[in-house]
């Protein structure tokens, strides 16, 4: 059985082969160690043969016969068969199938050395090199993570094994957008390289041996330039690091194998687009392209790929016929249906026949691109995808205002609605950075487009706009709330999103398999894991119900609509660089409404009239009008009622009541609440109410003392001056003994005292200073006597389940404006820290006028009025009493944000006495007729 494999000639020994494998198959003797054999050299002398489809499908033959044995012996030759295979699937560009044996990959290594192994974190590596080829940056990051925890916890031989890890995480970080992680990871990088320099066998790394260029130095240099082109990199490193390159380049020889020149094509390729972007310099950008051509004169597979960035360089300048060009000859190359890029180049093509007015030759191009995502629906799940599907959607638009083809509109709706779904899946829960908020302002901007033309979709696209932001709030309420009390629930919403993945692969798997045995196996699988989600998510809704209202719950826009008391309307403003819309909802209708295409213009308005708010300036009103001529008159608000107002950007820091609604204060006819978001605000509306009915009161002293330049900036931000907060110190003791509360006062005061009781009280009122710092929101804080500063940060991690906190001091409600999240203020820490609903300031509101409103206020809720409502009549009853101080300086600084239901307060337990008396009447009665029916 072995004289075929003297054979030299690699065709002569395929068919002995076959020969041998046929003869086996029909053989009822055969061995197993025959049939091993014979299998392995028929998939390996088909490789040699490039019959790449066959000898993939081989290697698949193989593994599963192998795993049949069930013998450990055959181990190392399954992990060799399947990495195999596992890269010819990843040459032939299907995917699926590589990862499936890059599984089986890493399951042989992990039997061979263990979970905590050189061998295994090698093949997490692998995982993350494939996840790259789909685009999802999720599972890349967390294979990455888990090849780095493994290097961390053992003993390292293998140099170039760590220094892969921190290269590919600068790579595949720079392309997510997380700056400062990939500058973490780069500095390990060049701190590695910088140990190992003198280490020859390092240096002198290169690929199975055929490459002429180290592999290392230019991985070095390369990941430099990744991050230093961008605009948080530095100019001189990224010249080192070209010089780095081009100086090992140029000690090497003439002829260069795929692999150098894929690296070598990508250190020119970011060289160029860094000229492109950052210096702007077309002809050096376009220089860097041409000397990396002139190595792939027989390699097509770089044509294709400086061809492609020569063209997008060219878009980039407006030199459409130049982009043109381009593109085509890309486009006419032999395997450019392999370039891993080729639905980019699709969508570059298509913008540029757009700009050259060929609208129907560029729809052509930009239906391939759809149809390949409609094809690769649960594939292509990762950045560049949400990019390319953006980017089409903007063209669609571009193409129907020039042709006015509803149809192509319709075309831009779906391409944006399929990058919304996507972007759930690209968020990793972190910081927002500039990629994602571009993209996710792209995508919400072009929904809203489309929308208001179209004339329907509306619910549609609030649900998606509305998710599209909630995403980041609710990955900053997990990473910043209560600790170790989301641990368990988190835990479980990862295993239910993580099942949901691997369910989605399995239904890829039945679609391709034409076995029934297997088919039925995998359904079996399938139904399992289903089962398993279902069983999660009930153990999450009756174990963790606060937590599963906002991680479960989407919001729909009916569930909104129900949720509306009659009198009620939401207004959801969504603010862009350029326009701003505006949704208006009720319980019985959804609309939507373009309000500015001119938002520098707005944006100014709103900072000049909210400065003439806060310095008292008496020429406030045409700019209140003309405001509300924007913002309100295209609502067709009607003659009163309640408002519900979301906004983000640089409208947060307006106070709607103070605009004009029928030549009166909007607060005149409407009381008004503000949300960060629609499903923060459903959320905070369900938690459960405090069962204590008590009051929680801060009122501390101050003690300003000489020569304290601490205390003399603070005195510098207090409630109109009054270091000492004599009206604050008043306010508090009337609303203590109003409500019966707990009163800390002067020294009692403290920050201690306050941690440790504010998580047992229904209603928590701080009467006192706040330090507002916009350059870092973490050092914003809530003063205590002795000057004792509670932060946000510290804000954060307290566990407060109060319906409602009141932050009677300076600037509580201001803060620094964050993309995807909104104000950093300390009012939004309470909010996160689980209070219901927070009343907090927008500037320095003045001491004595303050406690005159907040006692007001008080009263009301203990009258029972729902806290929106309470706050506007306090202020309008304010505006009677006072006429000479009907300036919104005086009375607007305050507003509620969150759930407005009443509070339970002490004036109102004859209501819940009689409401049981009834319950109970009606029960005896039902009890007596039901003894009657039976007798």
């Amino acid at each position: 059985m072995n004289a075929y494999k003297a054979e030299i000639n690699d065709s002569l020994k395929l068919i002995k082969v076959q020969k041998a494998v046929a003869f086996l198959e029909n053989n009822k003797t055969r061995s197993e160690a025959d049939h091993i054999t014979v299998l392995e050299q028929l998939y390996l002398s088909q490789l040699d043969n490039h019959q790449d489809q066959k000898a993939a499908e081989s290697s698949e033959k193989l593994i599963a016969y192998l795993k049949k044995t069930k013998d450990p012996k055959y181990t190392p030759l399954l992990s060799k068969t399947a990495y195999t295979g596992y890269t010819t699937y990843d040459y032939l560009q299907n995917y699926t199938k590589a990862l499936e044996l890059c599984q089986e990959y890493y399951l042989a290594e992990k039997a061979l050395y263990g979970e905590k192994s050189e061998a295994v974190a090698k093949a997490y590596l692998e995982f993350a090199n494939m996840y790259s080829r789909i685009d999802n940056v999720d599972e890349q990051i967390k294979s990455l993570d888990a090849a780095r925890a493994i290097t961390e916890q053992i003993t390292v031989q293998n140099k170039q094994l760590v220094f892969d890890i921190y290269y590919y995480y600068v790579i595949t970080l720079v392309y997510y957008g997380d700056y400062p992680s990939a500058k973490k990871y780069l500095d390990k990088l060049n701190a590695f390289y910088g140990k190992n320099k003198n280490d020859s066998s390092f240096i002198n790394a290169t690929h199975d041996g055929n490459s002429v260029i180290s592999i290392n130095t230019a991985s070095l240099a390369l990941g430099n330039i990744m991050y230093h082109k961008l605009p948080v990199g530095e100019a001189g490193e990224m010249e080192k690091s070209i010089a780095l390159f081009e100086n090992a380049l140029n000690k090497g020889a003439k002829k260069y194998s795929e692999n150098d020149l894929a690296l070598l094509n990508d250190v020119y390729s970011q060289i160029g687009v860094y000229y492109t972007r950052n210096i702007q310099d077309y002809d050096k950008a376009q220089n860097s392209y041409d000397k990396a051509l002139k190595y792939n004169q027989n390699y097509p597979a770089g044509q294709i790929n400086l061809l492609f960035l020569k063209g997008w360089t060219d878009i980039r300048f407006k030199k459409w016929e130049s982009a043109e060009k381009n593109f085509s000859e890309a486009l006419a190359l032999k395997g450019v249906e392999n370039f891993i890029d080729v639905i980019s180049l699709y969508n570059y093509y298509g913008v540029t026949l757009s700009h050259l007015k060929k609208y129907e030759e560029s729809e052509k191009y930009i239906q391939k691109v759809e149809a390949f995502y409609n094809r690769e629906a649960n594939t292509y799940q990762g950045f560049m995808s949400l990019h390319n599907l953006s980017d089409i959607g903007s063209l669609h638009i571009s193409n129907y205002k020039a042709t006015k083809d509803k149809v192509i509109l319709e075309r831009a709706y779906n391409c944006y609605k399929k990058a919304s779904n996507l972007f759930e899946k690209v968020y990793q829960g972190d910081a927002f950075n500039p990629n994602l908020n571009q993209r996710v302002n792209e995508i919400n901007e072009g929904l809203l487009y489309c929308s208001t033309i179209l004339g329907d979709k509306k619910g549609e696209v609030l649900e998606m706009v509305e998710k599209n932001k909630s995403d980041f709030l609710w990955a900053s309420f997990l990473n910043n709330n209560q600790g170790s009390t989301f641990i368990k629930p988190k835990k479980l919403t990862d295993s239910i999103h993580a099942t949901e993945s691997k369910i989605e692969a399995l239904a890829i798997k039945i679609a391709a398999a034409k076995d029934a045995d297997e088919i039925k196996k995998i359904k079996s699988e399938k139904v399992f894991l289903e089962n398993n989600i279902e069983a999660t998510k009930l153990s999450l809704e009756k174990e963790h119900p606060a937590f599963n209202s906002f991680a479960s719950n989407e919001v729909g826009f009916q569930q909104i609509q129900k949720k509306l008391k009659k009198d009620e309307i939401l207004i959801d403003y969504v603010v862009f660089d350029s326009t701003t819309y505006a949704f208006k909802v009720t319980n019985e209708s959804i609309a939507l409404q373009l309000i500015s295409k001119e938002n520098k213009k707005l944006r100014e308005a709103c900072s000049s009239y909210f400065d003439k708010l806060i310095s008292i300036d008496a020429d406030y009103t045409d700019e209140a009008e003309k405001l509300s001529e924007i913002l309100l008159k295209p609502l067709n608000l009607p003659k009163n009622g309640r408002l519900i107002i979301l906004t983000n950007s640089f409208l947060s820091y307006l106070p709607f009541e103070t605009l004009k609604h029928n030549a009166n204060f909007l607060v005149s006819d409407f009381s008004i609440s503000y949300a960060s978001s629609v499903k923060l605000w459903n959320t905070q509306s369900q938690l459960p109410k405090t069962k204590s009915q008590s009051l929680l009161v801060f009122s501390p002293d101050y003690k300003l003392s000489e020569n304290n330049s601490e205390d003399e900036a603070i005195a510098m931000i207090t409630r109109a001056g009054d270091y000492d907060l004599k009206g604050a110190k008043a306010e508090a003791t009337t609303i203590s003994e109003m409500f019966n509360g707990t009163f800390f006062n002067s020294e009692k005061a403290t920050k201690n005292a306050f941690i440790e009781n504010a998580s047992k009280y229904q209603i928590l009122h701080l009467a006192m200073h706040s330090v507002m710092d916009e350059e870092d929101e973490n050092l914003s804080n809530l003063i205590f006597s002795n000057n004792e500063k509670l932060y946000f940060s510290e804000i954060y991690n307290l566990k407060l389940p109060s319906d409602l906190a009141v932050l009677s001091a300076c600037n509580t409600g201001m803060g620094s404006y964050k993309n995807g999240e909104g104000i950093m203020s300390i009012s939004r820490a309470f909010t996160f820290a689980g209070v219901k609903s927070c009343v907090y300031s927008l500037w320095q509101v003045p001491d004595k006028e303050t406690s005159e409103i907040m006692v007001s206020f008080y009263q009301n809720l203990k009258n029972g009025e729902e806290k929106d409502i309470a706050l506007a009549n306090a202020k309008t009853t304010f505006i009677k009493k006072n006429p000479l101080k009907s300036h919104p300086y005086y009375w607007a600084g305050f507003v509620v944000n969150g759930d407005t239901s009443a509070i339970a307060t002490t004036n109102t337990w004859w209501l819940y006495i009689l409401l049981g008396l009834t319950v109970l009447i009606l029960l005896l009665i039902f009890k007596r007729k039901l003894f009657q029916t039976g007798k």
